[in-house]
């Protein structure tokens, strides 16, 4: 039974590294990608809401489809960052967005596991995907998105408990906010 239970242990690690030096090998690829010269139309998918974005106004998004000759192409290109009206996007939420991508100054350095982020641009215009949202709820996180820059939960610890009670968004709460909630019971008052 121990040689079975040897073998697997050496088989799982032999697996994880030869999957450890693939996704090493496509990263180093995707970083590596020739980005669409001038102004491009692309389908993107936002990794993160706009309002929670640690990034200061930099929504990073992952490219779904490119825009060629009138109709759309998928494209496995690499992960960016936006810029500009992307009030009211959502983590998961997909838009069509004129953009013109321009290299990042240092694409490597991601935690392991994610997709490096390659390039840049500012929104020129967007519009939801016929996939995404309804127009109620892509109105509502326009609202949402609106009220949280309003608010600037960041500046302060009362301002991040507002934003908490008033929308659910708990991404700007200290750990140790969060905690005491929860300690006391109160933690139910920021979800939504």
């Amino acid at each position: 039974m121990k040689k079975w239970g040897v073998a697997l242990v050496v088989g799982l690690a032999s697996l994880g590294a030869l999957s450890g030096f693939l996704l090493d090998a496509r990263h180093q690829a995707m970083a590596a990608a020739e980005l669409p010269a001038g102004q491009v139309t692309v389908l993107v998918q936002a990794r993160t809401d706009a309002s929670g974005s640690p990034v200061h106004g930099w929504v990073p998004v992952r490219i779904l489809a490119i825009e060629r000759g009138g109709r759309s192409v998928p494209w496995e290109g690499p992960a960016g960052a936006l810029r500009g009206d992307v009030a009211g996007w959502t983590a998961n939420s997909r838009w069509w967005v004129g953009t013109t991508m321009h290299p990042r100054p240092a694409p490597a350095a991601r935690p392991t596991g994610r997709t490096p982020m390659v390039w840049q641009g500012w929104v020129d215009g967007a519009r939801p995907a016929p996939d995404s949202a309804g127009w109620l709820t892509g109105l509502a996180s326009r609202v949402r998105s609106v009220i949280v820059a309003r608010l600037r939960p960041e500046t302060d610890r009362g301002r991040a408990l507002l934003a908490g009670f008033l929308l659910g968004d708990t991404s700007h709460l200290q750990p140790r906010d969060t905690e005491s909630m929860r300690q006391a019971g109160l933690s139910h008052f920021v979800a939504v």
